[in-house]
């Protein structure tokens, strides 16, 4: 029965809550369709809501620091050696600091790794050394203690630190005596003289404790200009001070340090392009990870747009039901306004109802999310459903009650009342203006499911290739972890060394080690030691930008044990210490650009800055290139020297064995302990594991893709089901009246296969000129393959219109077996 609300009486609110009952009593009494629909728009608002949920704690949402966007960072730059971002030295700190007008501090930090020891197993902490502007630069007060005082930050201060909250809890089970309270670390004694709030981990998620920088005179000299080593600076604007202005005052700071320096200094660093750059806080701790996740949530919204075009084209298909009761409605004195408030109010009341189920699927999906997430995406800890998403909800259901219900909004309010009376129920949903919105609403969802596979076909090559990409060594039953040993406790080089020999020897006669070494960084480890260098035969000339080469320090047996082939040469060995002739060895990538056509071996290089000064290594073997910070990228040129020349006390051990992943690790820990029952061993992992990690990004960006891209695709499909399915039920009489007069099936098929091509071909038309401008975004995030590679287009197009004329063909042979009597009395 029909209910009559027809004539305007009341308030608008009236109105609206008079429209609003009407839309629940006539869902409810059509539940199949309003779950359908509701089902679907919740699909959509979820998945959006989940993308966006991240996208706001990572992009959107303000750091957690006092006035965060006047925060900014602070590097050397070498743009002629390809450098944007590289590490400070101690004179630049000093003249950034002391020289500029735009900043209202100035802080500056490292990476120190430190050893906690008494009142527990020893254990490595991820440690970072600040000079004393550092806290007050980001403007966080500490829960409980200071920070550090002017007289702390100096050569033979008071060993004092600053523990985070995560670290205070795990280790000192959240003692609120522990401020004054002494801790030993590195074997010395340090007063414990604050602890940061929950979720304060700068410059690192994982930063567990600070200590005073200390800087001494002779690290501040203008002697030691070039020896940088200091990760990086912070600081924070003056009020009103603009990027470009810090950007300008650091670059009138660089000229006036040049113009000081002597010629053969001024010379070194011009050439090279040395400076400042200033960039805001957010944009490095975002990094890259912006573009991925605006390309999801790109493909999110596509998913959406689909999802209302399914729910438009399900409301076109009952609008036929309704023809009659809109007419009455009119007849009884409505206006088209009238009518259109009630028709929205239905679909606006499907997608509220739609985003409640989103909600509720998207607290799932971020904890998906949050559970496949890479652990280097940044920000992570911050994401939660809050004020900002929920109201990025609500706008979203909105936005999608109106998408889905303005078409069949507007054309059935359109319609004519006395003939809609006189046609009967068929008149509008089989019309031709019906027909046209509905065919049209199939082009759009064939079009955007088109570029949205063309985007996740693309991603899934690039990420196929990476992991097809040969690292260089062989990273199975290949276990690594850092070791340091405190200056305290091994001063000596001797000491270090004899400690790192029995350690190695002890290893490789534990059970199932085949080899073991040493290194100062394994490959997709975190951090790098670059230097610029020339060869013997090629003196660097005035003003001349010198290569640039990674260095690592290894042990005699490194390359065997990563399996690393040794091309020329030999290999190090013990003998290759202080006394020893000084040794290197270089990758082929890098013999071959240094020396093209001649043979490597007994070349000589240099680190020193000038001819006169240098002191030479002379190049004994030859090996294999290595993958070593990122499989997408070319590497630096790679110069390996002798640890038992270097004698660094911060290394990693690599052990290669069986039970790498599961066993092995207590029995190292044990051989360690035998060693030195204080000596703690950091980041145990398996290099399987770091290659792991440079694959997670590429891996969660091309799986989202991936599955929008299937629920788009079966989106459009049930959409064009749907509408060819509605159309053979309009066209009963007319295919029954065909056949009788003798009409064949297959006949009749392609009368409704035909419907289906035309509005497929159209959509993937669309869609590849649409993917050929969209997927200039994706070049960025590609490896190996073209934003327009060409097998993609061609395989996804196909794929798509051959899923698509599957869906057509099922209602085309369903018509085809229409009995032509019974269409005849079809009404």
């Amino acid at each position: 029965m029909v209910s009559l609300h027809g004539k305007v009486t009341g308030t608008n609110m009236s109105g609206f809550l008079q429209d609003l009952r009407f839309a629940f009593r006539w869902l409810r009494q059509r539940p199949g369709f309003a779950l359908a629909a509701m089902l679907t728009l919740g699909l959509g608002i979820g998945a959006n809501t989940a993308i966006f949920t991240v996208v706001n704690a990572v992009l959107i949402r303000p750091l957690p620091y006092s006035q965060p966007e006047r925060l900014v960072m602070v590097w050397n730059k070498y743009p002629k050696m390809g450098l944007e971002r590289a590490a400070l030295s101690g004179p630049d700190f000093v003249d950034r600091r002391d020289r500029n007008t735009v900043f209202e501090r100035l802080g500056v930090y490292t990476d120190a790794g430190l050893n906690l020891t008494g009142g527990g197993e020893p254990e490595r902490l991820q440690a970072i050394r600040v000079s004393e502007g550092f806290f007050p630069v980001l403007g966080v007060a500490p829960v409980a203690g200071r920070f550090f005082l002017p007289e702390e930050d100096r050569p033979g201060g008071a060993g004092v630190a600053i523990l985070s909250a995560g670290l205070w809890k795990r280790r000192f089970g959240a003692d609120a005596a522990l401020v004054g309270r002494s801790i030993t670390l590195n074997g010395k004694p340090h007063t414990v003289v604050g602890i940061m709030p929950e979720r304060f981990a700068f410059p690192e998620a994982r930063t567990e404790i600070w200590v005073p920088l200390s800087l001494s005179a002779e690290d501040t000299a203008v002697s030691q200009r070039g020896n940088e080593y200091l990760d990086g600076a912070i600081a924070r604007l003056k009020p009103g001070v603009t990027l470009d202005q810090a950007q300008s005052d650091m670059d009138r700071i660089t000229a006036s340090i040049l113009s000081e320096a002597p010629k053969e200094a001024r010379d070194y660093f011009s050439g090279a392009g040395w400076g400042a750059v200033v960039v805001p806080l957010k944009e490095n701790v975002v990094g890259d990870a912006g573009r991925a996740l605006w390309v999801l949530l790109g493909a999110v919204a596509c998913v959406l747009l689909i999802a209302c075009a399914n729910v438009s084209n399900l409301m076109l298909a009952r609008s036929a039901t309704r023809q009659k009761e809109i007419a009455v409605r009119v007849a009884l004195g409505a206006g088209r306004w009238r009518i259109l408030r009630l028709l929205l109010t239905e679909s606006l009341t499907l997608a509220l109802v739609g985003g409640g189920i989103g909600t509720l699927l998207a607290t799932w999906g971020v904890d998906l999310l949050m559970a496949a997430r890479p652990a280097n995406l940044p920000r992570l800890e911050e994401v939660s459903l809050d004020g900002r998403v929920l109201a990025f909800t609500a706008a979203v259901s909105i936005l999608a009650g109106l998408l889905s219900g303005l078409a069949p909004a507007l054309q059935i309010s359109a319609a004519g009342t006395l003939e809609s009376l006189k046609e009967g129920a068929r008149a509008l949903a089989g019309g031709g203006l019906s027909r046209r919105l509905r065919q049209g609403l199939v082009v759009s969802q064939v079009s955007l499911a088109l570029v949205l596979l063309i985007a996740a076909g693309l991603m899934l090559r690039s990420f196929d290739g990476l992991q097809r990409v040969d690292p260089g060594f062989d990273s199975k039953d290949l276990l690594t972890m850092h070791i340091s040993l405190p200056k305290s406790k091994y001063p000596e080089p001797v000491q270090t060394l004899a400690f790192f020999h029995d350690l190695v020897d002890r290893v490789e006669r534990l059970p199932g080690v085949r080899r073991a070494a040493l290194a100062s960084l394994v490959p997709f480890a975190q951090g790098n030691w670059t230097a610029s260098f020339f060869t013997a035969d090629h003196p660097p000339r005035p003003g001349e930008t010198l290569p640039l080469a990674s260095i690592r320090s290894v042990s005699p047996g490194y390359f065997a044990t990563l399996g690393i082939p040794l091309q020329r040469g030999r290999d190090f060995t013990r003998q290759d210490g202080a006394d020893a002739p000084r040794a290197v060895i270089v990758d082929a990538s890098t013999a071959r650009r240094l020396w093209p056509g001649e043979d490597p071996l007994e070349k000589r290089i240099t680190f020193s800055d000038s001819y006169e000064n240098a002191r030479w290594l002379t190049v004994v073997g030859v090996v294999g290139g290595v993958k070593d910070a990122s499989l997408d990228q070319e590497p630096r040129m790679m110069v390996y020297l002798s640890q038992e020349r270097q004698a660094d006390r911060a290394l990693f051990l690599v052990v290669r064995g069986r039970g790498a992943e599961t066993s092995l690790l207590p029995l190292v820990r044990r051989e360690i302990a035998a060693l030195d029952p204080d000596q703690p061993i950091f980041a145990p992992r398996t290099e399987r594991s770091y290659l792991e990690d440079a694959l997670a990004q590429p891996r969660f960006r091309s799986g989202l893709v991936s599955l929008f891209a299937a629920v788009a695709l079966l989106l459009a499909s049930l959409g064009i089901y749907a509408v060819i399915a509605s159309s053979v039920a309009q066209r009963t009489r007319e295919i029954g009246i065909r056949m009788s007069l003798g009409a064949r099936g297959t006949d009749v098929e392609w009368l409704v296969l035909r419907q289906g091509i035309v509005s497929v071909a159209a959509g993937i038309s669309i869609g590849i000129v649409a993917a050929l401008a969209v997927t200039r975004v994706l070049s960025g995030l590609l490896f190996g393959v073209g934003a327009r590679d060409p097998v993609t287009f061609a395989g996804v197009s196909l794929l798509l219109a051959a899923v698509a004329l599957l869906a057509s063909y099922v209602p085309a042979r369903r018509a085809a077996r229409v009995d032509p009597w019974t269409a005849l009395r079809y009404e």
